[in-house]
C-alpha cells in the first residue's frame, strides 16, 4: 500500500549527541514530493505509536542538497528528535524492517 507522503523504514542508529537516524526510502503517488525539518514522522514501534519531529534529511543521492524535493522510492535518512536518552538507546538497537512511516506536514 502507498500513500501519498509516506515512508519505508529499513534501518535505524544512533548518532552520538546528535539522536536517531532512520533510513529507508520515500513513498509517494506523486511525481515528487517535498519533506521539511520541522515536519513530523509517525510509526510504530512495537505496540506504541511514535510521532518525532524531524531534525535534519540527509540525501543517498539525487538533487544537491539544499532541495527539498523528494521522488518515490528515494533513499534518505531522517534525523528524529527523540524525548530522552532512554528512546535513543531503544529506537538504536531498533531493526524496523519496512515498517511504513507516515509524513506529516
Amino acid at each position: 500500500m502507498k500513500v501519498s507522503r509516506g515512508f519505508e523504514i529499513h534501518d535505524s542508529f544512533k548518532i552520538t549527541n546528535r539522536g536517531i537516524v532512520l533510513t529507508g526510502t520515500v513513498l509517494t503517488n506523486e511525481n515528487e514530493i517535498e519533506i521539511n525539518v520541522g515536519e513530523k514522522i509517525s510509526f510504530q514501534y512495537k505496540n506504541e505509536k511514535i510521532v518525532r519531529k524531524i531534525i535534519g534529511i540527509e540525501k543517498v543521492f539525487g538533487r544537491p542538497r539544499f532541495s527539498n524535493m523528494y521522488f518515490n522510492s528515494q533513499s534518505i535518512g531522517i534525523l528524529i528528535e527523540c524525548v530522552d536518552d532512554g528512546e535513543i538507546e531503544k529506537l538504536g538497537v531498533w531493526k524496523p524492517n519496512k515498517v511504513l512511516a507516515e509524513l506529516i506536514i
